[in-house]
């Protein structure tokens, strides 16, 4: 099999609180078992003021077998910009772009699995279970149902092991807590971005979701064990300092190649 390349999308903002688990997730993106030379990371921080960017970028240095881009705005642009700011930047072979919030420690062989799926499923967009971090036999997500009411339903929250996710099956949209996109139905529904912008923070996820859906395409949850994510550790700091997602324009970026 010729593995299709990955860009994964991670973001930053003033985590120098919780660095210890940012460090572990990029830890744990350069671990993972996918060929090296088929997946990229690609850090995007929120312009930062606390220092963990300059962490960050140092802890990347010393990881030389990881293909990385490092992006430095000067306006947080929150979830969706940064994300949009990261679609860009992805390497245009990419066939597959990866949501990974900082929070989120994806598993050795998680992406792997989620490609594997993606392409027996023809999937355009996929959920694995994610777990608690602090609960790891207890179901943080396992991707969102939106009902006739437009409510979301999400599926398997606080569930515990054993759980009843058994085989695959389809849901509105996956989590972006950490989701696998295939790039050709994103640039048919949403052009060159992921989302739209007027979003900053939440909501994104399940519109691109029902977008996907009126196209044609397939979201697909997963019966496999993807990641562990501390929820709501991130977004505090990572989305909520912002001036208004209606005023934020285009910042400025600095990209180093590694």
């Amino acid at each position: 099999m010729v593995w299709p390349k990955v860009s994964i999308i991670w973001l930053n903002h003033n985590s120098s609180k919780m660095i210890s688990i940012v460090l572990e997730s990029l830890e744990a993106v350069s671990d993972l078992d996918y060929p090296s030379d088929r997946y990229e990371l690609i850090v995007v921080d929120n312009a930062s003021t606390d220092g963990s960017f300059e962490k960050i970028r140092n802890f990347l240095e010393r990881k030389s077998n990881l293909k990385k881009k490092v992006i430095r705005l000067d306006k947080n642009l929150g979830f969706t910009g940064g994300n949009n700011v990261g679609f860009n930047a992805r390497d245009k072979e990419s066939e597959y772009v990866v949501l990974l919030n900082n929070d989120a420690i994806p598993f050795q062989d998680s992406l792997t699995l989620m490609v594997e799926y993606a392409e027996q499923f023809n999937a355009s967009s996929l959920n694995g279970i994610i777990l608690k971090y602090d609960s790891p036999r207890v179901i943080d997500t396992a991707g969102n149902f939106i009902d006739e009411l437009v409510g979301v339903r999400p599926v398997g929250v606080d569930e515990h092991y054993p759980w009843i996710i058994r085989k695959p099956f389809y849901i509105t949209y996956a989590d972006g807590a950490y989701a696998i996109y295939k790039v050709r139905a994103i640039r048919r529904c949403m052009g060159e971005k992921l989302f739209f912008d007027e979003f900053f923070c939440y909501g994104n996820d399940s519109v691109i979701g029902l977008m996907l859906w009126n196209q044609g395409y397939k979201v697909v949850t997963i019966p496999e064990i993807v990641a562990k994510h501390r929820r709501y550790y991130s977004s505090g700091s990572i989305f909520i300092e912002k001036e208004s997602p209606l005023t934020c324009t285009k910042s400025e970026e600095i990209m180093l190649h590694y």
